[in-house]
């Protein structure tokens, strides 16, 4: 599996459960089906972040989309974002899955952990599984 992930691969930050009764009272975020992102498309993300509660984070951009399983982004995320959905803000559907990013948090000089704060287009970003790897398992 490590192989697979640094070779680009979907990475194992989700999962795709059947349920055995149909979901009442509820509406199931939309997909974008046709999705092919590309450098430049605006994006947002909706998670939990460190635990916190309910953050949307936009502003963001794809900044490569050349891989085959993925794309990354230059979005505002953390450990616990991981498996959130990402939405265009163009169309407001899901285009991806958030699975992995940068360092999250560093040493401050007093010893204390903090936020790593990089330039919009530094460190190496955010990844998200393009939701063509899995669009075929959503109804």
């Amino acid at each position: 599996l490590a192989d697979l992930i640094a070779n680009g691969g979907p990475g194992a930050d989700y999962a795709i459960i059947k349920l055995d009764r149909k979901v009442t009272g509820r509406k199931p975020l939309p997909v974008n089906r046709k999705s092919n992102p590309a450098k430049g498309d605006k994006l947002f993300v909706i998670g939990h972040p460190v635990g916190l509660p309910l953050k949307v984070a936009g502003n963001a951009v794809v900044r490569d989309a050349s891989p085959k399983f993925f794309y990354r982004t230059d979005l505002d995320t953390f450990g616990g974002n991981s498996g959130s959905a990402v939405f265009s803000s163009r169309t407001n559907l899901i285009e991806g899955i958030l699975v992995r990013g940068d360092v999250d948090f560093v040493d401050s000089p007093a010893g204390c952990k903090v936020a790593s704060v990089v330039p919009q287009n530094g460190g190496r970003g955010e990844a998200v599984t393009k939701i063509s790897v899995v669009q075929q398992f959503i109804p």
